[in-house]
């Protein structure tokens, strides 16, 4: 991809890392496969070679309509590069002004020459000894020789450009919403831009240089700007993270972060839509939807990817045992952090919503209360392949109409009720089985989410949002948006 987006740099140093990691780096060298040493498992072998040769040597052949697209994407510091295969062979040597490339293809077809340069002007092209018609058109960081050739064997180009000039790399910029920012090419003037995500406003182009005002719209984003230096153009892009301090504090304002002493607490009976006992969640038959054909969704048990059998991997068995040291004589649910819950251990402990047939795909608790925050409990299924995304929704249903929302999305505030343990033993297959690694801090949040320990491979999550003053509450609804999750409440709290 950073290849066939003209991103060379970045191309080749995933392209040597990989290498470097499977063929150097490998206990059986020069294999391309798993690093656990499985000789067998060659996955990398295709992508490393489409990578290899329709990325860096840029050849996509396309012979059932004749054509043949030569694209080369080499290192910017690179003088010289060749390859030779059954179909194709390319040669590139660059010395001074004078760029050479070689082409010749074992059956013939009609070429397509896009030729990354990085100079103010072109001087001449000569293509196979006679001189060439060309087309010069904006690259990124580079500009781009397109040249069409009718149905031939081979092309030798003689490229003679003029100043040479650096490859310009994308540029990081950092700023905060409404802040305005100039964004500028070095020895280059700005003359059009592309901003496809939406970030900019009040953006005008001053003598070369955009200038515009950052939106609302936090994280990382691309703006594309072409530029002219000489009589060649570029695209130059700039990789721009956009800061919202303060939309963080008012998203940090959404939620209870401090219990306060002698709460006052009314518990919502959910008892009439509790429908499930959490221990059985891996006991089921998880059997439609599933389309009609092989596949690789979760297996019917709700847990298991496809090598979890072959590993012995069973679904773990979900105990409440911990539960006695959390129930009060009135039949709550007291958690460590001091929310009470209803809870009657004897009977339905949970609300489960999913996409699967097995339960419905959202419930409705009625509520008719004001108060200060509301506090769930919530608890259920999710697997890596759902993860960053919003599993769940809980919705906040006031009875002016208005609607406020909690996304449910791991890892940052909902987990698995378990740890998920794949039992790997191949050398190098040791696996981390939760959230809690020290390897996965990067992506964690800095702060990890409230859970409650109900059992052995049981735990529920602690959740709560602030409440509008002085409105009624009429219900919540919990609402399963992701495939292959069950997500269920075990109860809810109202702090008055």
């Amino acid at each position: 991809s950073y290849f066939q987006s003209g991103l060379p740099n970045d191309g080749y140093d995933i392209l040597r890392g990989t290498f470097m990691l499977t063929a150097f780096n490998h206990l059986s060298p020069g294999n391309f496969g798993g690093i656990q040493g499985g000789i067998d498992f060659g996955d990398c072998v295709h992508t490393f070679t489409r990578t290899l040769v329709s990325g860096l040597f840029g050849y996509n052949p396309d012979y059932p309509n004749g054509k043949v697209k030569l694209s080369p994407q080499f290192p910017t510091d690179w003088n010289d590069a060749s390859i030779e295969l059954p179909d194709v062979k390319i040669a590139f040597h660059r010395k001074g002004a004078n760029i050479n490339y070689h082409f010749a293809l074992a059956k013939k077809a009609k070429m397509e020459l896009r030729l990354p340069v990085q100079c103010d002007e072109i001087k001449k092209v000569i293509v196979n000894e006679k001189n060439g018609k060309w087309k010069i058109l904006p690259g990124i960081g580079c500009s781009i020789l397109l040249i069409q050739l009718p149905e031939s064997s081979k092309a030798d180009v003689l490229i003679e450009i003029g100043k040479p000039l650096p490859y310009i790399n994308p540029l990081f910029i950092e700023g905060n919403i409404d802040n305005v920012i100039q964004l500028k090419s070095n020895n280059a003037r700005i003359v059009e831009f592309e901003d496809p995500q939406g970030i900019l406003c009040d953006a005008k182009i001053e003598k070369g240089t955009l200038v515009a005002k950052l939106t609302g719209n936090k994280g990382f984003h691309t703006v594309f700007a072409k530029v002219i230096t000489g009589k060649t153009p570029q695209w130059s892009v700039f990789r721009i993270k956009v800061n919202d301090p303060n939309g963080e504090i008012i998203e940090e304002a959404r939620f209870v972060h401090n219990i306060p002493a002698n709460a006052n607490w009314k518990n919502i009976d959910i008892s009439a839509q509790l429908n499930a006992d959490v221990t059985t969640i891996y006991q089921q038959k998880y059997l439609s939807p599933r389309p009609n054909t092989v596949s690789v969704r979760l297996g019917t048990d709700g847990y298991s990817p496809w090598t979890f059998p072959h590993w012995k991997s069973t679904p773990p068995i979900i105990k409440l045992d911990k539960l006695s040291n959390l129930l009060d004589n009135k039949n709550r649910l007291i958690t460590p952090q001091g929310v009470p819950f209803n809870f009657n251990p004897k009977e339905n402990n949970i609300a489960f919503t999913s996409l699967w047939d097995n339960y419905p795909s959202k419930i409705d608790f009625p509520i008719h209360q004001t108060g200060k925050a509301i506090f769930f409990l919530v608890s259920g299924s999710t697997n890596i392949m759902q993860c960053r995304i919003a599993n769940a929704v809980i919705r906040i249903n006031y009875a002016d109409g208005k609607i406020d929302s909690l996304a449910l999305i791991p890892p940052v505030n909902y987990w698995n009720l378990s740890p998920i343990d794949s039992h790997a033993t191949g050398p190098g297959q040791g696996s981390r089985t939760d959230y809690t690694s020290e390897i996965d801090k990067f992506c964690m949040p800095a702060k990890l989410p409230e859970t409650v320990q109900l059992g052995e491979n049981c735990r529920a999550m602690l959740l709560n949002l602030k409440l509008r003053q002085g409105i009624e509450l009429k219900s919540v609804t919990l609402e399963t948006l992701s495939q292959e999750v069950v997500v269920g409440l075990m109860g809810i709290t109202i702090l008055k």
